[in-house]
């Protein structure tokens, strides 16, 4: 059976058509988790931004409904707004930090729209989507060793996606005509058939056949799914995903692997090949322009590379921190963590919640009862060596009206039970998780960190 045959006998199977049709949470459909509905490309962060900028500081019983859904406007941007970290809340309300701020500079300014977009790019690169910290690094590379189990190696994937990206977005090649379409369309295998992995095998003529096929089946609105094939279902007008969608997905892709894979001297060298490259393909851009903007926000720009790169030197616990005052520090201030000014102020905070978190545990690991610890005496404090872990991650406090940044969110571990929570088997991570939940859940509500198991859980990354 040749490819285009196979093809449309796999669209007669149900689940097939709808696995790869859908777009939704953790469906075959979608790359990039932030890529949905409601912001089908990079540039609904200005729409997002300008709804909040709209009730900023304003409660949400105030927000305006929907008369046909009865949910406010604002809602399908909340998401995106918190883990891109352009907006965080306090007392119900949401307002914007420096990296907010920095986003409302840019669009104030007179920037093209391919300006615009290598500017949101990088001020979103270090955002949490999904509650992975550089959710877009992490998940580039993801998309990349999927690729290469299938044969194709990481420069070849690179080079379809730039190949894509000038005949699709700056050319005039029809989507459905570049092999990309089909990287992305069917990157996931299911139920054990990897289309895909036969694409990629087929003859040229082939695939050729199967491309001319797709592009003149029926797009329009009303179509049905028995009148069309899966991509061009997917594709139909007034579909969840459009052609932007796609051309995001190749350019979010293209510009990760190239600059996150790589070295860079320094801050400044990073930003200058960032823009070269960006510039090897929109010759239009103004690269003096968008530097001068960027480095009138470089302390925001500086900590999203710092983060990006791991270069941030927070408080370790492996080591003994320098004396800090308690009376020097403000431990009720939620710390905006979005330039590198925060830095300082936020390892201060850790250095004394830290101590105090150890004195109050006795030195002790705080799943000894569960696990029966054992401890080694350090030199430095000749006390039982005990290293401290947020319970609710550090990279997701932007979700939280109120700082994290508190004694009840900080617990005592020992090397191995810290290891655990991190490195160790869902199975056996779940269960300490919920021992530490219990203990701590009280005291989280009183400091106004409201969080159910199951939200703590998703924050691990642990199927519920």
């Amino acid at each position: 059976m040749n490819l285009v045959d196979l093809y449309k006998d796999l669209c007669k199977n149900n689940r097939w058509y709808d696995a790869y049709c859908s777009t939704g949470e953790n469906s075959n459909g979608k790359m990039l988790y932030f890529l949905n509905t409601n912001y089908r490309n990079l540039w609904v962060f200005e729409t997002g931004y300008n709804v909040f900028k709209e009730i900023e500081n304003i409660g949400r019983d105030q927000w305006i409904h929907n008369e046909n859904h009865g949910e406010e406007k604002e809602k399908q941007h909340t998401v995106n707004m918190l883990k891109s970290k352009i907006f965080s809340r306090a007392s119900n309300k949401y307002y914007r930090n420096k990296k907010g701020l920095a986003f409302g500079d840019m669009l104030d300014s007179d920037f093209s729209k391919e300006e615009r977009w290598i500017i949101i790019y990088l001020t979103i690169l270090n955002g949490y989507f999904a509650n992975i910290p550089n959710y877009i690094n992490v998940r580039n590379n993801e998309i990349v060793n999927i690729m290469e189990k299938r044969g194709v190696s990481r420069e070849k994937y690179i080079n379809i996606l730039k190949d894509f990206i000038y005949n699709c977005d700056i050319g005039t090649m029809e989507i459905f005509m570049h092999d990309y379409l089909y990287f992305d369309s069917f990157y996931k295998d299911f139920e054990n058939i990897d289309f895909l992995q036969m694409f990629i095998n087929a003859r040229d003529d082939e695939r050729r056949e199967l491309k001319e096929y797709v592009q003149n089946q029926p797009r329009n609105r009303e179509i049905t799914k028995e009148e069309t094939c899966t991509i061009s279902y997917k594709y139909k007008s007034t579909g969840s995903y459009v052609k932007s969608t796609l051309v995001d997905n190749a350019k979010i892709q293209y510009y990760s692997l190239i600059l996150l894979n790589n070295t860079y001297k320094n801050y400044e060298d990073f930003i200058d090949y960032a823009l070269f490259k960006y510039s090897e393909i929109y010759k239009n851009i103004d690269i003096k322009k968008i530097k001068n903007f960027i480095k009138n926000h470089e302390a925001v720009y500086k900590l999203i590379y710092e983060e990006l790169f791991n270069i941030i030197q927070y408080s370790l616990n492996f080591r003994e921190e320098k004396e800090v005052n308690e009376q020097d520090v403000n431990l009720n201030e939620k710390i905006d963590d979005t330039d590198v000014n925060s830095i300082e102020k936020y390892n201060k905070v850790s250095t004394v919640l830290k101590k105090l978190a150890k004195a109050n545990s006795n030195y002790k690991c705080e799943l000894e009862d569960f696990y029966g610890c054992q401890y080694f005496t350090s030199k430095e404090s000749h006390k039982n060596y005990v290293e401290v872990h947020h319970l609710i991650p550090r990279a997701v406090g932007n979700d939280f009206e109120n700082s994290i940044e508190v004694i009840e969110n900080y617990v005592t571990l020992c090397p191995h039970c810290h290891r655990l929570v991190h490195l160790g088997e869902d199975v056996e991570r779940k269960p300490a998780l919920h021992n530490l939940y219990i203990k701590r859940i009280e005291a989280l509500k009183e400091k106004g960190l409201d969080i159910d198991e199951k939200q703590l859980r998703e924050y691990y990354l642990i199927e519920n």
